[in-house]
């Protein structure tokens, strides 16, 4: 049968014996004790709130976010997986706590004051996370499976390498046959490059003709489109030379004029001029 006076005589706070135990540093607090046990009402380790060494116990709980009330008798001792009896709990404040107040009528009023306040404790703790995720955008966290990126990693770094060494190889055995290391093993080969070779040329040799039939083309089009040109930085218009005063009558000596003509031509080619000289 369980005795509490003797259960707690071996986890209290005098002895090491209860892995809910915590001791804070000393920067905190050296004297005061605290419990780790979810089911703890204060989280103090002392003997009123220590959910081990009572037999008659009652809690509240948060899953998710509904508030469940779970409690402990003694008949269920011999039982651990019925141990805890859960009830939920209305959203409503009132409801709630008549509840509450039904099924712990006959309990230690301690324990039904403490369950009280934490009920209290809890629900604005919900309405609070409820602000919050209205407040701020969800953010859905997934985990980061690193072993995985590794491994997907080494096996792209160790397919590159390997496309490279592919790619050399195959460099590498085109030149030897080119140079004729091989010797006449591998004739078949030379004759795929013959036919490679030949149609290469014979690509190149199309290209030349269509050039050369290009040049011809521009070539008429450009003896058709030629014009003569004045060019005016040469001589003057007519009406300034017959402002000029009349010159002295020279017999001997004739003046010469030169007349310079310019055609268009296509960039590719030097300009051709002509000259034509008239004696005066």
């Amino acid at each position: 049968m369980q005795h509490d006076d003797a259960l707690w005589s071996v986890i209290g706070p005098q002895n090491q014996a209860c892995a809910f135990k915590f001791k804070p540093g000393k920067q905190i607090n050296r004297i005061q004790t605290f419990c780790r046990n979810p089911y703890n009402n204060t989280g103090k380790c002392d003997r009123f709130s220590c959910p081990l060494a009572n037999s008659e116990y009652a809690t509240v709980r948060e899953h998710g976010d509904r508030l469940y009330l779970y409690m402990k008798v003694v008949e269920r001792a011999a039982f651990p997986r019925k141990l805890w009896e859960k009830v939920e709990l209305p959203r409503d404040a009132r409801t709630a706590l008549q509840l509450l107040k039904r099924h712990l009528a006959f309990w230690n009023p301690y324990t039904v004051h403490r369950c009280k306040m934490r009920f209290l404790r809890l629900r604005q703790v919900l309405t609070r996370k409820k602000k919050l995720r209205r407040r701020e955008k969800e953010v859905h966290l997934e985990p980061l499976l690193q072993k995985h990126e590794r491994r997907e990693k080494k096996r792209e770094y160790k397919a590159l390498v390997a496309a490279k060494m592919e790619r050399t190889v195959e460099r590498e055995l085109k030149q030897r046959l080119k140079d004729g290391v091989y010797g006449h093993i591998y004739d078949f080969l030379k004759e795929k490059e013959k036919e490679v070779d030949d149609e290469a040329a014979a690509q190149e040799e199309s290209e030349l003709e269509e050039e050369s039939e290009l040049e011809e083309e521009l070539e008429e089009e450009f003896v058709e489109n030629v014009q003569l040109v004045e060019d005016d930085t040469i001589l003057e218009s007519d009406h300034e030379i017959e402002d000029l005063p009349p010159a002295k009558s020279n017999p001997k000596k004739r003046t010469r004029a030169q007349m310079e003509y310019e055609t268009e031509t296509v960039p590719t080619k030097k300009p051709i001029r002509s000259k034509i000289k008239i004696n005066t």
